[in-house]
């Protein structure tokens, strides 16, 4: 039976390892080919790396038979082919494999990441000197912000991202587990971007971790779109804000920007009134180069706007009121600004929205009607600002005060002596006599009976 349990385990072992990776919370990235390139001809078959530097786009590609790379530079604002001396591609360089690449924007240099060395191009790709390394890593970034550099490699449960000096020393690190092969790395902000290949599925996926190792998100490159199959993600660069991913099939190397979703994730506009009114009781018209583009009505203290948008920049609106109900209401009527600043986000592949905050300050007028609004004791009442009946603040009528007659001139009560001034009740007196001969007759009466009796 433990035989037969433990062959059943082994065969469920890479399903369930699978499924560990697709259990994973992932964003479909949707991919737009930019470029389509053969690779130089000669055995240079496979993109093993890439990045951009300030001016260009660059490919490291590997001649696995002749042990040499090459590389491919592109111009970045138009993709086109560079002109580096009349030599491009470059042939014949020999980086062990030319796993990734960085460019350190403070010194201008190139750093191309062999197996534990790596080598440091000027920007016009002249070779300057070689750095050794302690151990293999397959993917290297340069971090402007802290003048440092992130390294990936790889670990028995997944990769182990390092964060080291400028002299390759280790400051700090953490791990991340998963069942893909390491590609490439990159930074954009306090984010890395790790770039992933699974060769049992075809599907390419990009860790985004913060620098402290909390994963931000994670995008999955399915094995095809729309008919097309993409290979092996091997390189993944930012040119501005636009990501730049490279991958290899077929002997071609294929450019591919990302599709930003048209999903707004800081919506909707919130739009305020000075306090909580009716709904539906206030109009707000939103004005657009002129042009009245949306009409909103309040919920409580509140006016929803709820624009789409499509690219990234800077939008902005008139705000104004109509005065719809004004016997009662002094209106806020002043024109206001709205500035909607919309950016994409590559962590979260969305466009967010910022905005200025706008309150309309109204004031509703309590009125008092003590004709149709008088009840039988005369109370006044008072109809709030809403138009119901504010019982809290009836107000009785008031009662006239009892008549006091005036202290007569002469002598008072008080001034008479103490003996004079305690005069008796003379009803009091009466019943108080009554009682007492009462009992002193019934005294007088059992005497008697007795001297009766004795004699």
């Amino acid at each position: 039976m433990k035989k037969k349990l433990v062959i059943l385990a082994l065969l469920l072992l890479p399903i369930f390892l699978l499924t560990n990776v697709k259990a994973l919370d992932m964003t479909t990235l949707n991919l737009k080919r930019i470029k389509s390139l053969a690779t130089p001809s000669g055995g240079y078959s496979v993109v093993q790396g890439g990045g951009v530097t300030d001016k260009y786009i660059v490919s490291v590609l590997e001649n696995k038979k002749k042990e040499k790379n090459a590389l491919i530079i592109l111009n970045k604002d138009d993709y086109s082919y560079a002109t580096i001396d009349g030599d491009n591609p470059i042939l014949n360089r020999k980086y062990n494999k030319g796993n990734d690449l960085a460019f350190n924007s403070n010194t201008k240099e190139i750093l191309i990441l062999g197996d534990k060395k790596v080598y440091v191009l000027d920007e016009n790709f002249k070779e300057k000197n070689t750095i050794s390394l302690d151990k293999s890593y397959h993917a290297i970034a340069y971090n402007a912000k802290d003048d440092n550099y992130v390294l990936a490699s790889n670990t028995k449960t997944g990769s182990k991202i390092s964060i080291v000096d400028k002299d390759f020393k280790e400051v700090s690190s953490f791990n991340i587990k998963h069942k893909y092969n390491g590609e490439s790395l990159t930074l954009k902000g306090n984010n890395i971007y790790y770039a992933c290949y699974n060769k049992d599925t075809k599907e390419n996926v990009i860790f985004i971790y913060d620098k402290e190792g909390k994963l931000q998100n994670t995008f999955l490159i399915p094995k095809s779109f729309n008919g097309v199959e993409y290979g092996e993600l091997q390189n993944i660069s930012f040119n501005g804000n636009k990501m730049i991913l490279q991958f290899s099939k077929d002997n071609k190397v294929n450019y591919y920007n990302q599709v930003a979703s048209n999903k707004i994730s800081d919506t909707p506009i919130k739009i305020k009134l000075n306090d909580k009114y009716e709904d539906n009781k206030y109009v707000l018209g939103v004005y657009e180069d002129g042009n009245k583009i949306e009409t909103l009505r309040n919920k409580g203290n509140v006016f929803t706007f709820n624009p789409k948008y499509t690219k990234a920049g800077t939008y902005k609106y008139l705000l104004k009121q109509a005065s719809t109900n004004k016997e009662n209401v002094i209106y806020d009527e002043e024109t206001k600004e709205l500035t909607v600043d919309v950016k994409y986000n590559p962590v979260t592949n969305k466009y967010e929205t910022t905005y200025n905050e706008v309150t309309f300050n109204n004031t509703e007028i309590e009125v008092s009607n003590k004709k149709s609004n008088a009840k039988e004791d005369n109370r006044e009442v008072i109809i709030d600002k809403n138009g119901k009946k504010d019982e809290s603040k009836e107000t009785p009528k008031e009662t006239p005060k009892e008549e006091t007659n005036e202290e007569l001139p002469g002598t008072s009560v008080d001034d008479l002596p103490a003996q004079i001034v305690e005069v008796p009740d003379t009803a009091s007196s009466s019943a108080i006599s009554m009682v007492i001969g009462s009992i002193i007759l019934l005294i007088n009466l059992i005497i008697i009976r007795k001297v009766k009796i004795t004699d």
